[in-house]
């Protein structure tokens, strides 16, 4: 967005007339438009000369930008011009720059804020640096400021025990850097900041303070990394972030979280918790996640959420939606497993205790990217039992009372075939051998659900030692079948 800017003189005074972009050449349909301009329609500002700062800085006395008008402030200039080293530290005395209009790119690299740093409401037209700037222990607030279309950078600067605010502040487009900050001991604000197209980038960062915000924070870009950050005992707050770009991913990678941390409602494709130590608790609730990262996750603290957030059970579930290998999927489902038992969501805990056991038999069996092809074939067998027997006749690990009792009538079913060919099974009562081939069916069927119950009322009985011998396993398959639904059903009460 381009503003016309006209000079004009006033009582002896330099002042600057900056008009802003018409609204119909802004997609005033998109909000977030109107949100950064700083001014609409007309605002008049006092003039500032570069050199009139630079004679304040050098003279060690305050600096008043208030409503001023700034064009093509840059120590770099005022260290080139007073032979200064390029990272020699320059002093900028109780700042304030509230609501100031800083025209081109503006560079605060290696500044020390002595005191105040008042940066309200003001506008960074094309972006600001301030890599390994130091703020003292007093306030430091950027709440409100619009950074423009140009690059954030706030690389390696540290902060001292004052709170600091970035509230509301719109980032722009660019690139946004904060890589390596010390926020020092002071509580820290992003809450609904706004983070434009560009990639963000938090890694290493360090945060000391009691309380770590970035509610209702809007990120536009697709990538934002707190990978390696180090959040304190803290109480972090994430709650209502949301990802406008459908992909957009949040990563907090190689960090430890000791704090209570307040991600509720969060809106992204992925959350990146991999390699990280949880101390603390996370909390999901409400959250829409499509990818939810925890290998390698150490997991001492909990984690707020649900099954249904997670949409376990499902193909495209948080976890089984990753490019990550059946061992790595059976890891996280193990965790969660347990967080889920000691959070006493008990059939949260048997739907992924479900897909912990699905994807640790696939590992056992083979089925990996750099298995080799005989491997897959021998241990196909292992694998094809398992899943017949666990996953689908008994019960899909002892957690689903239907697909228990289907294992049951499949077992019912396939000894009664077993017992019609050949027929041999005897009667007190009658000749069962001149039956009809359908007669024999249905005291085969009859035999079968008397020895799988374990009835055995005695009026038909095995006429061969094989038949005794299958009827001798089918009623000890019958025994672990129905305590097994009998378990099922017991643990379903008692944890609803």
């Amino acid at each position: 967005m381009e503003y016309k800017k006209e000079f004009f003189e006033e009582k002896g005074e330099k002042k600057i007339k900056i008009t802003a972009p018409k609204l119909d050449s802004v997609n005033v349909e998109e909000s977030r438009d109107l949100d950064r301009m700083p001014i609409l329609g007309t605002k008049i500002f006092e003039a500032a000369e570069k050199e009139e700062i630079y004679e304040l800085i050098k003279k060690g006395q305050p600096i008043d930008l208030k409503n001023k008008y700034v064009k093509g402030f840059s120590l770099k200039e005022y260290r080139k011009i007073n032979g200064i080293e390029a990272s020699e530290e320059v002093c900028l005395k109780d700042f304030n720059a509230k609501e100031a209009f800083f025209d081109e790119n503006v560079d605060f690299s290696h500044a020390f804020f002595e005191g105040n740093a008042y940066f309200f409401g003001a506008f960074f037209e094309k972006g600001a640096y301030f890599c390994s700037a130091r703020f003292g222990d007093e306030g430091v607030n950027f709440g409100r400021t619009i950074f423009g279309e140009g690059c954030v950078n706030f690389m390696l600067s540290t902060f001292g025990k004052g709170k600091v605010t970035f509230r509301q502040a719109d980032f722009g487009d660019g690139l946004v850097d904060f890589k390596r900050v010390d926020f020092g001991k002071g509580d820290i604000s992003f809450a609904e900041a706004t983070f434009g197209e560009g990639n963000v980038n938090f890694r290493g960062v360090t945060f000391g303070g009691d309380s770590i915000s970035f509610k209702d924070v809007a990120f536009w870009g697709k990538d934002v990394d707190f990978g390696k950050a180090n959040f304190g005992q803290g109480n972090v707050s994430f709650n209502g972030v949301d990802f406008l770009d459908p992909e957009g991913r949040i990563s907090f990678k190689n960090l430890k979280a000791q704090g209570d941390w307040d991600m509720r409602s969060v809106q992204s494709d992925i959350i990146d918790f991999s390699n990280s130590i949880i101390h603390g608790t996370v909390n999901l609730t409400g959250a829409r996640i499509k990818k939810l990262g925890l290998i390698n996750t150490q997991l001492t603290g909990r984690i707020f959420i649900n099954s249904k957030e997670l949409r376990l059970g499902s193909k495209n579930d948080a976890i089984n939606s990753q490019e990550s290998t059946h061992i790595e999927k059976a890891k996280q489902f193990r965790l969660l497993r347990d967080n889920f038992r000691n959070l006493g969501q008990y059939l949260d805990g048997d739907k992924a205790n479900v897909q912990f056991m699905k994807h640790r038999i696939r590992d056992e069996s083979g089925f990996t990217k750099n298995a080799s092809f005989k491997k897959r074939f021998l241990n196909f067998p292992k694998f094809l039992t398992k899943w017949l027997i666990f996953e689908h006749l008994g019960g899909n690990y002892g957690t689903s009372a239907p697909r228990a009792i289907f294992g049951m009538l499949t077992w019912w079913f396939v000894f009664s075939l077993f017992y019609l060919f050949p027929f041999n099974i005897k009667s007190n009562a009658i000749d069962l051998t001149s039956l009809s081939q359908l007669q024999k069916f249905g005291y085969a069927m009859y035999h079968s659900i008397i020895t799988f119950l374990t009835i055995g009322y005695g009026d038909i009985y095995p006429g061969c030692w094989q038949m005794r011998l299958l009827s001798g396993i089918e009623g000890f398959i019958g025994l672990i079948s129905i305590s097994l639904l009998a378990v099922i059903i017991a643990r379903k009460l008692l944890n609803t």
